[in-house]
């Protein structure tokens, strides 16, 4: 496993040139980064009444680049959008300010679900699809896909709620 930065990092050329190179020199298969959440990625947002609006774009080009390249995203789920926060001053202290706090709404984090789907639909299918094994918290229950669970953060936590792990 090769441990990366930022998610949107992997949109420049710059960083796909060298993680072939990389690649052909040492044969690792998985890359794990954070910030997949973090509001540059433009994965959240919210329309003026409120309600959740999704935009995939970039999340797809970051897996995609990485399936491309035969590399397999280990997935971090991080960090809290702004507009989800409970508190937009728990900021971390590296330049790129990533917010730390809870939701604010538990219930429309929980029901925001197509977040970790968002993750799921652009890496697991094409991942599985290349023989490899993506886990990530599905619900026992259900065929739906993945589920975040509803759980307060221990106060050491430094990252958004993660889906549970089924591994």
């Amino acid at each position: 496993m090769f441990g990366s930065g930022r998610a949107i990092l992997s949109l420049r050329d710059g960083y796909r040139n060298d993680l072939r190179e990389t690649k052909r020199i040492t044969g690792f298969e998985y890359v794990r980064f954070h910030a997949i959440f973090h509001d540059e990625a433009g994965l959240y947002d919210e329309d003026k009444e409120g309600r959740a609006v999704y935009n995939y774009s970039y999340v797809d080009q970051i897996y995609d680049g990485l399936l491309q390249n035969h590399v397999r995203p280990f997935i971090e789920l991080s960090f809290m959008p702004k507009k989800l926060t409970s508190d937009p001053n728990a900021l971390h202290a590296f330049w790129y300010k990533q917010n730390v706090a809870p939701p604010k709404d538990w219930d429309k984090w929980s029901s925001s679900s197509r977040l970790s789907r968002a993750i799921s639909s652009s890496a697991t299918a094409s991942t599985k699809s290349r023989n490899g094994i993506l886990k990530f918290g599905t619900s026992p229950t259900s065929t739906s896909g993945p589920a975040i669970r509803k759980r307060r953060p221990t106060t050491s936590s430094t990252t958004a709620p993660r889906a549970p792990s089924n591994a």
